[in-house]
């Protein structure tokens, strides 16, 4: 789906920095939320850094392994290389691949079994560990995507649209265009996000897709039965208890959240018994019109609820036909547009009633339609031959009724009042024992229900453009209907409304997009005022939302490891030094350290005067020159006397070997008496 407004509404107004996401408990929902780009360069950091303390990790285990291999027994070449190699390894992975390697290479030399025994373990271990930190950096990233899509607004016009009787003409058209734009975009996004297909991704605003709702498609009357058109398959929709928080994304603590709920009975409504047929005279002509008796009309003080003329001119006829779709209400406490009948005030006014009104004018049915609201079994005479049949309206016009009630609930204490008009339960509210925040967001909620148009608003504003049956209306000629195409209508209608709720919840933490609507918005006279308009959770792709809990832990324990790490000989040495250990396995490990093999190399030929034997780092004193490769076997290449060295490519026989060696060494020998004699000589 296309980016709407209220998307558009969000992207401008999502909090940077730290929050809390009360979905969570208060160290769980700690969140922090970034720009999409800056939160992909904390995520790379992230992988970069647990790539890191894994690195660290493993040299505390090779230090660890490494002393508990230690012996003073004399051992084999597969012992000392295996050390060694714990000692100046870099990395899980790069001793996994050197262990192979010994293991391939020793296979000659020794039985296979015994050089699996003793490198096998080894081989796993690292193998296991490398696989596990390689896997944490790459699910790193899950720091984020725990978190899901979820932001919280914030935005400078966060408040609530103030409409005055007393504003100029041009005030209230803005804010009526303003109220048509809202209805449309709800019922756009009704259309495409309440149906049971929709996905999540294709509506990625809301903090839920839709807001909860059950059908029951085959309820009794929700009226006088008299009155009924159906016994059955009447219709019943409730949105069960919408919690201000895990549906509508209004970021409060448990204690201050609050549940709403509606509750929608439709049924189709009898027309034999409630119409009679009248002549009216307009402008000196006699007119037939139909009127529909299901209660006073109080605009005009007239006996009857609707009236419908069924004279036709020849130009209607030319033209293309539409729907006439009406609404007709009554609120408790006899406010509204008629006063209803007994069959259909059977609440005692614990209802808002509704009727819905649709004339099907000169619309052409392609197939018969049993649908009790669209009812069209008349056939149409035909002028052609061959033509297929067609079918008008069997009614001029034909009612659905719907009763709704309101609910509201303390969730806390499970308290609620009775299901009854809008009116009527937001006085009683007020005895639940609200909290002041819970107070707050009540109010706040009821002014987002009275600025969402409900299932007659919606009718006012747009007219037949609400019905489904529309897209397939061509050039006045109607495509095939469901049987219960009038459930359809009311479903949109009521899906409707619930799309507008959503759009004003977030609009009162973002304020409006509409700048010529901006100056009638009213900003929060106090702090819970604030908690209860301004605390808004939304889902935005724009934007990557950490756990801080995962932030912490994941810096935390791998800085801890990186410490342990570095320091880690040094706390054995003081160890050692205070318990007067065998100071054995400390002077192995650094004996195998890289510059301490090469020091050992070096001064067994006697060359270099060194210090620091026990220490990380071996110096010589002086300009001092060491040993060179002897690489006159190129396939056993050895540490030599200074000389200058040719290598070949090639590998000598054994006995030109020995000879060459031989050679070397009475060379050397030379050259060592030249070498001291020279350096008498500088001497003196």
């Amino acid at each position: 789906m296309s980016q709407t407004v209220a998307q558009t509404v969000v992207e401008h107004n999502v909090f940077l920095g730290f929050w809390n996401n009360r979905s969570y408990s208060p160290i769980k929902g700690a969140t922090l939320t970034l720009t999409r780009s800056n939160g992909a360069l904390l995520t790379a950091a992230l992988a970069v850094f647990v790539t890191y303390a894994g690195a660290r990790f493993w040299s505390i285990f090779c230090f660890g392994l490494h002393r508990w291999c230690s012996s003073r027994i004399p051992q084999d070449a597969l012992y000392h290389q295996r050390q060694a190699m714990l000692r100046n390894s870099e990395s899980a992975t790069s001793i996994t691949i050197d262990t192979f390697w010994m293991i391939w290479t020793w296979r000659s030399k020794m039985k296979l079994s015994n050089t699996l025994k003793r490198l096998m373990p080894l081989l796993l271990l690292a193998l296991s560990l490398a696989l596990a930190f390689g896997t944490a950096g790459v699910f790193s990233s899950r720091i984020s995507s725990s978190m899901g899509d979820e932001v919280i607004l914030s935005s400078s016009s966060c408040g609530y649209l103030w409409w005055d009787s007393g504003f100029a003409t041009a005030d209230v058209d803005a804010l009526i265009n303003y109220s048509n734009r809202l209805t449309v975009e709800a019922a756009d996004y009704s259309r495409n996000c309440y149906r049971s297909d929709a996905a999540a991704t294709d509506c990625p605003t809301y903090t839920r897709k839709s807001l909860p709702m059950s059908v029951v498609d085959n309820a009794t009357c929700p009226f006088d039965p008299k009155v009924c058109l159906l016994d059955g398959d009447n219709l019943v929709i409730d949105t069960g208890r919408i919690n201000s928080h895990s549906d509508l994304g209004i970021n409060a603590e448990p204690r201050d959240r609050f549940d709403y709920r509606r509750v929608t009975s439709c049924a189709p409504l009898r027309t034999e018994g409630y119409s009679e047929s009248v002549n009216k005279t307009i402008q000196g002509y006699q007119v037939p019109f139909t009127n529909y008796l299901y209660g006073k009309n109080l605009h005009n003080d007239a006996n009857y609820t609707y009236d419908y003329s069924t004279f036709r001119t020849s130009l209607d006829a030319k033209n293309a036909a539409d729907y006439t779709l009406m609404p007709i209400r009554f609120y408790a406490q006899n406010w509204g547009d008629f006063d209803p009948i007994p069959e259909l005030n059977q609440t005692n006014d614990e209802a808002d009633l509704t009727l819905l009104a649709l004339s099907t004018n000169d619309v052409i049915f392609e197939q018969p339609v049993t649908d009790p609201w669209y009812s069209a079994t008349t056939e149409v005479e035909s002028q052609e031959v061959g033509q297929a049949p067609r079918y008008f309206s069997d009614h001029p016009a034909s009612f659905v009724g719907c009763k709704v009630q309101h609910q509201w609930c303390e969730p806390n204490e499970n308290r609620c009042t009775q299901l009854a008009a809008f009116n009527k339960v937001a006085l009683e509210a007020q005895t639940l024992s609200y909290s002041p925040v819970q107070n707050a967001s009540v109010y706040a909620m009821t002014w987002a229900l009275n600025m969402a148009p409900s299932i007659e608003t919606i009718v006012d504003r747009l007219g037949v453009s609400a019905l489904t049956s529309r897209y397939t209306l061509n050039y006045g000629i109607q495509g095939p209907l469901p049987t219960n195409q009038w459930q359809t209508e009311i479903q949109h209608l009521h899906s409707t409304s619930l799309a507008a709720l959503q759009r004003m919840t977030v609009e009162q933490a973002s304020g409006p997009n509409d700048r010529s609507v901006k100056r009638f918005f009213i900003p929060p006279d106090n702090d819970m005022e604030r908690k209860a308009r301004c605390q808004q959770k939304v889902r935005s792709k724009g934007y990557t939302s950490f756990s801080v809990l995962g932030l912490g832990l994941v810096v935390g324990l791998g800085t801890v490891v990186a410490i342990i790490s570095y320091s880690i000989e040094i706390l054995a040495e003081c160890v050692q030094n205070w318990r007067k250990l065998d100071p054995y396995h400390q002077l192995e490990w650094t004996l195998n350290g890289t510059l301490q093999l090469q020091r050992l190399a070096h001064e067994e030929l006697g060359y270099g005067t060194w210090e620091n034997g026990d220490a990380f780092v071996p110096i010589t004193g002086g300009d001092e020159r060491l040993a060179m490769v002897d690489c006159v076997d190129v396939k056993h290449p050895r540490l030599q006397p200074l000389q200058m060295v040719e290598c070949h490519e090639y590998s000598k026989t054994t006995e030109e070997t020995k000879d060459s060696n031989n050679a070397g060494n009475d060379n050397s020998d030379e050259q060592s008496n030249n070498a001291e004699h020279s350096d008498i000589s500088e001497a003196q």
